[in-house]
């Protein structure tokens, strides 16, 4: 879709902001996925919890942020908040856009089926398999021949890589490649009957390559995820690299998040096995003892609908996994031998997913067998080296078995594939075990503390920061994470931080197990 406005241009399958003439003006990606939730709003409000969802990925976002972002929209389309011309701010409600808006569709392909403009219903009908998505060919901004190809071969590749992912159901190019790369995305989803697609555009300028891709949701066209990459032509295969890998965390993280607020708006009666999964998920990542609980019915209720969907097993080792590592019912050794029951389960049934290998894995970490879990994590990597929590328990298992380098290169290379996955405080606290093997008690200090400040981070986060700023002499951080830590988990205590973190005889055991018990714990 094209959206244009007073003298300005939106163009989503660009990923650009234009004036009247061409001129494209350079902002910062979330200022441009901002404008373009307010522009595709029009008139209706547009709330500060709906952006933060949008725009940040449902992340913990201070007011003065998104404050920020709406002072550079407003200053990218020459509005500001005194007039309000644009953006109006309604006072603790929210914004609302306030100029005209025209919508350009693309054009159709010749073979394209008729339209349907009903909105995407999320009826169990429609929803009763696994997600899928069509990948069409990169548009190019010149008829330049190599342009052309460029844009055929980056789609071909990110049909490879979105293979791998097989939870996805990814169309072939033999079918995706008969449609226009500008063809419109409702028509696209009903001939390949698929919920979502890829796009991009491409153009070259100068010696300067940019790639934009976009993810939408076939039958409404609504645009969940958006970037833009630049660089040098020469390193063209590095550019596409770094798009194969934001393309695969947008559709880990952006797809079931989409899933799960469909899911939400559906009768319970009707929601299926996916639907179910995608809500478990949706509860996981928030580390409760009331989410790990939502998140286990749902995975049951996947299960009693469809007993061998693997998935729903290895979110039920998932859970279990939750069970033992923050010992919520007191029997954290049961909890662990539940999680790697549920992931052999899931094992068996797909032991080629890189999640049942990960599950796995991870049984094994709470297991307190390294060597086993090392194996299995390897192996979730080697199916899918753009898995990024596969590096990030690859890497945090491997420190906890006293390793120093390739812990870091797993945490440089989660955080690179994912920079906001839910498990980043997890990533940051990967580095600080990595300085903490490698003796520099100061660099840990540093990245401990930087991990539990990260939206998300665990109580026992939270007690290895209070326990490596103890021992780097930094007693005020120490104090007040340990504080933090009552404050969230009285009953926090050493044996559950040695039983979540600490492998048998790990020689950095005693200095962190004094600190605790020097800290009251």
């Amino acid at each position: 879709m094209i959206y244009r406005f007073g003298d300005f241009t939106l163009d989503l399958p660009a990923a650009e902001l234009r004036r009247s003439g061409g001129a494209a003006i350079a902002v910062e990606r979330q200022v441009f996925l901002l404008l373009v939730l307010l522009v595709r709003n029009g008139h209706r409000l547009t709330t500060h919890n709906e952006i933060v969802e949008t725009v940040w990925n449902g992340a913990a976002i201070s007011d003065a942020t998104i404050s920020s972002r709406i002072r550079s929209a407003r200053a990218a389309i020459g509005d500001d908040g005194t007039r309000q011309q644009a953006i109006r701010t309604l006072r603790g409600r929210g914004f609302r856009f306030e100029m005209a808006v025209t919508v350009d569709a693309a054009p159709l392909p010749l073979h394209a089926a008729p339209r349907s403009d009903g909105p995407e219903t999320g009826h169990a009908s429609e929803r009763s398999q696994a997600p899928s998505i069509a990948v069409l060919r990169f548009s190019a901004g010149s008829q330049s021949p190599h342009s052309q190809l460029l844009g055929t071969a980056i789609a071909h590749e990110l049909i490879v890589t979105l293979s791998r992912m097989k939870w996805l159901t990814v169309i072939a190019r033999g079918s995706s490649f008969q449609f226009s790369p500008v063809a419109e995305a409702q028509n696209v989803g009903q001939r390949l009957d698929v919920r979502y697609l890829l796009s991009g555009r491409i153009e070259e300028r100068g010696g300067t390559l940019v790639l934009a891709p976009l993810l939408t949701v076939a039958r409404s066209g609504e645009v969940i995820w958006a970037d833009r990459f630049e660089g040098p032509l020469d390193d063209v295969h590095l550019l596409k690299e770094e798009v194969a890998r934001a393309v695969v965390t947008a559709a880990e993280i952006d797809i079931p998040r989409h899933e799960a607020r469909l899911a939400q708006q559906m009768p319970s009666e009707a929601l299926d096995a996916w639907a179910h999964y995608h809500l478990g998920l949706n509860h996981i990542y928030r580390f409760t003892e009331k989410d790990n609980e939502k998140s286990a019915g749902h995975f049951s209720k996947a299960l009693a609908l469809a007993p061998d969907f693997a998935r729903a097993h290895a979110g039920m080792s998932f859970v279990a996994f939750q069970r033992a590592f923050s010992n919520f019912d007191g029997d954290s050794k049961a909890a662990a031998h539940d999680a790697r029951t549920s992931a052999e389960r899931a094992m068996e049934l797909a032991p080629g997913d890189p999640l049942s290998n990960f599950v796995l894995g991870r049984s094994y970490w709470v297991l307190q067998d390294p060597e086993n879990a090392c194996s299995h994590l390897e192996r979730a990597v080697a199916l899918n080296p753009s898995y990024a929590q596969g590096h990030y328990s690859l890497g945090l298992v491997q420190a906890l078995a006293g390793n120093s380098e390739p812990v870091q290169a797993h945490a440089d290379a989660a955080i690179r594939l994912s920079p906001i996955d839910p498990l980043l405080y997890g990533m940051h606290g990967m580095r600080a075990w990595a300085a903490l093997n490698a003796g520099d008690w100061s660099r840990a200090a540093f990245w401990a503390s930087k991990s539990a400040r990260t939206p998300g981070a665990h109580y026992l986060v939270d007690m290895l920061a209070a326990s490596v700023n103890a021992v780097a002499g930094e007693s005020r951080e120490a104090a007040y994470f340990a504080e933090r830590t009552r404050r969230r988990r009285p009953d926090a205590n050493l044996e559950q931080f040695i039983s979540a973190f600490v492998f048998p005889g790990w020689n950095e055991r005693r200095p962190l197990a004094a600190a605790l018990q020097r800290l009251g714990f």
